[in-house]
């Protein structure tokens, strides 16, 4: 639940700060997400930047259902502080890549707690 609203809210970031793209690509990956369509808006995103295009809800509303692009409009409704953009990308990059690594051990058959705790010694 906890990451399922951090990828929400590093897409809203996203869509309303695009540059945001060209600084987590490289540590950042659609597999990383657990919400199928969230993954799908950054891999969308991600090409987009890279191709020079526009990134933003409008463009990629085309490829969304419309409850995905609802969903979306009432995301980036929320309020954000402008002063910790990059800050608020990079809680929401820890938090989405912690859970990542957690379902990665379960996944493995490994033990999640342990998991969790050998990402955060990482630190």
């Amino acid at each position: 639940m906890r990451s399922a609203r951090a990828e929400e809210s590093l897409i809203g970031l996203v869509l309303q700060n695009p540059e945001l793209i060209d600084v987590l690509q490289t540590r950042l990956t659609a597999s990383h997400f657990s919400v199928p369509f969230l993954s799908n808006v950054w891999e969308q995103a991600v090409c987009r930047r890279e191709a020079g295009a526009p990134v933003s809800l409008a463009v990629l509303s085309q490829s969304l259902t419309s409850e995905e692009t609802a969903h979306l409009a009432g995301v980036l409704q929320r309020p954000a502080e402008r002063s910790r953009i990059n800050e608020a990308a990079e809680d929401c990059l820890g938090i989405i890549l912690r859970a990542s690594a957690a379902r990665e051990a379960v996944a493995l058959g490994e033990d999640p707690v342990l998991a969790r705790a050998l990402q955060s010694m990482k630190k």
